[in-house]
């Protein structure tokens, strides 16, 4: 009805040999940067980081880490994992259901006591710690080539990094949501959580975006920004990074997800109504 086609093209991406290596690190050990991870989804999340090129680590107050919280959380995470990925049965399948075994008695765990007397205990704010910003620099590259556009993101450190480079970025706040609904900038940098829904984007047609979401509606929010009434464009355009086994996943899952909704609600999903080139 819009009279404007929909385009999605993986944007070309390699990632550096140091950025490969902690990604093969982390999918072989199940931890980083002296953290242990329990489950694929807390994996999941730490490689999406290192996809980007940075990863976040704690800042501990005064620089003294909390030890005792930390022996005691990677020794849980240790034993949920190789749990998971040993014996998970129907009721013992997900962290959440081994926690409330071991809460119940109904799991012997060897390292629950230890982790229930420290879990609650806030953790500390986290930092990034970069290493190498091809994304970030490719993603300059993209702005110059098209001279018009959004940069969507996900991990704040990368609207940071933007941001540091001279581009507007429009995060979270009220504040930052009454400045992107003035803003004549050519190239605009805008969180996903924060704009991906409810805005009128229709100024722009070219899309950059960072970090696939692996959910279709997070998708047919973020595409209805841009393809939108009001497009005066003939063809709004989303370049994805997809240079990663997790961030091909991702998207896969994102179409499976779209295709679902489509089939089951009869509403039209732009990334099955969007050409696809990868």
């Amino acid at each position: 009805p819009l009279g404007t086609s929909l385009a999605i093209t993986k944007r070309p991406l390699a990632a550096p040999p140091a950025v490969t290596a902690a990604l093969d690190k982390l999918r072989g050990t199940w931890a980083w940067d002296d953290n242990d991870y329990e489950d694929p989804m807390a994996l999941a999340r730490v490689a999406k980081q290192l996809a980007c090129g940075f990863f976040y680590r704690w800042a501990w107050p005064d620089g003294k880490p909390d030890l005792e919280w930390l022996d005691a959380r990677n020794a849980w995470h240790r034993e949920v994992a190789q749990y998971l990925k040993r014996r998970a049965a129907p009721g013992m399948d997900s962290p959440l259901l081994l926690a409330q075994a071991a809460a119940g008695g109904r799991w012997d765990s060897a390292s629950w006591a230890e982790w229930t007397k420290v879990k609650d205990r806030p953790p500390p704010p986290v930092v990034p710690v970069w290493i190498d910003n091809f994304m970030v620099r490719d993603a300059l590259t993209w702005t110059k080539e098209q001279g018009r556009g959004i940069v969507w993101y996900e991990h704040g450190a990368i609207g940071e990094a933007l941001a540091l480079a001279g581009l507007p970025v429009f995060g979270a706040g009220d504040d930052a949501a009454v400045a992107l609904g003035t803003t004549t900038a050519p190239v605009i940098v805008c969180s996903r959580a924060a704009h991906g829904t409810g805005r009128n984007l229709q100024a722009w047609a070219a899309n950059l975006v960072t970090t696939p979401a692996a959910n279709g509606t997070v998708w047919e929010q973020l595409l209805g920004r841009s393809h939108r009434p009001g497009q005066l464009a003939d063809e709004v355009t989303a370049d994805v990074y997809l240079h990663t086994d997790e961030f091909r996943a991702s998207f896969d899952q994102a179409l499976k997800d779209a295709a679902y909704i489509e089939a089951t609600q009869g509403q039209r999903q732009k990334l099955l109504f969007a050409s696809v080139s990868r």
